[in-house]
């Protein structure tokens, strides 16, 4: 957890009530500079009697390492278990979570396993995020219908690994100055050649507050692209997805009237399915043009960052995006 003052007490509430015998809560506080600490010391205070509850400050970061690989590096060294699931302090899981998510990994005979969690979205300027979910998910249709066993790319908050396999592959350590850390960790298991499973997207068990402000969403999605950690693939599947939302408004620009409204119509029915099985608000497929220039404007931006070295602040730390590094 860094900075989480206003998600830590609702996380650490819903983890100490799931339906499970037998884990241990171990929260890594990664120098957080608001009250996060305080709130989460007040909620273990309340929960320390149902379950096995600790919380340790990561070290000061040392150089060569980012804030989030080096907090979880030090939090999984703590661990008891055989099993590590390592989550976001914003995310709110159902009771039954857990106990799911290792019946999957056990009936998937997997080594790790990763899940997308539901989406609360909170303003409008968190429609490109649930846009762009819904582009990572058709990437996962497509790999499904052709026979893909791996995951062609995969989403951050939560992973569940074996702790015998996170040391193998040398866990946090190995991404240390990756950002995204969770994707690059994922694609690091699968160069391993160990089995990844994706569990299906918007689990009702897991769920996730977007964005409070415009600025932290842009800088939000700009810190999680790096198209290294994603195959092939998911860039056609990308490319295709985004071309198709913006193909209506391209026929309409170029006068071809009709055909636009066929594209169109046939996009926003596309989406406007997967935001009622996301149960999202309907509405924002109607926007799907819009949102799609916006992804590639992200995309070229995040390319320009990424060549020319450049930094973004998240959570009062600089990041720099530099797909040199690999």
């Amino acid at each position: 957890m860094r900075n989480e003052e206003k998600n830590v007490v609702s996380c650490v509430n819903s983890l100490a009530a799931l339906d499970y015998d037998n884990f241990e809560i171990v929260i890594a506080n990664d120098s957080s500079t608001d009250n996060t600490k305080s709130f989460a010391l007040e909620t273990i205070k309340k929960n320390s009697s149902k379950i096995p509850i600790k919380i340790l400050d990561a070290p000061t970061l040392p150089k060569g390492w980012f804030g989030k690989p080096w907090a979880v590096s030090e939090g999984a060294k703590q661990a008891k278990g055989k099993l590590l699931w390592i989550i976001d302090a914003d995310l709110k899981i159902k009771p039954e979570t857990l106990k799911n998510s290792i019946n999957h990994l056990l009936a998937f005979e997997a080594d790790v396993m990763f899940c997308f969690p539901r989406l609360i979205i909170r303003k409008w300027w968190d429609w490109p995020i649930l846009f762009l979910n819904f582009v990572l998910r058709f990437s996962f249709w497509c790999s499904s219908w052709l026979g893909f066993k791996q995951p062609p790319a995969s989403w951050g908050e939560n992973v569940l690994v074996y702790k015998s396999i996170y040391e193998e592959i040398g866990g946090f350590e190995a991404v240390k100055n990756f950002i995204p850390e969770n994707q690059a960790f994922i694609k690091k298991t699968i160069e391993s050649k160990k089995k990844v499973v994706a569990i299906d997207a918007n689990n009702p068990g897991i769920s996730v507050p977007l964005y409070e402000r415009f600025s932290d969403s842009f800088r939000g999605v700009l810190r999680n692209i790096d198209f290294r950690l994603i195959n092939f693939f998911s860039f056609a599947a990308t490319f295709i997805i985004i071309s198709f939302s913006i193909d209506g408004l391209i026929k309409f620009l170029a006068g071809f009237a009709e055909n636009s409204f066929l594209s169109y119509g046939a996009f926003v029915a596309l989406f406007a399915v997967y935001l009622i099985f996301s149960r999202q608000p309907v509405y924002v497929a109607f926007f799907a043009p819009i949102l799609g220039i916006y992804s590639i404007i992200v995309f070229m931006i995040a390319g320009f960052y990424s060549a020319s070295n450049k930094t973004v602040i998240w959570k009062d730390r600089p990041v720099k995006l530099d797909w040199r590094k690999l």
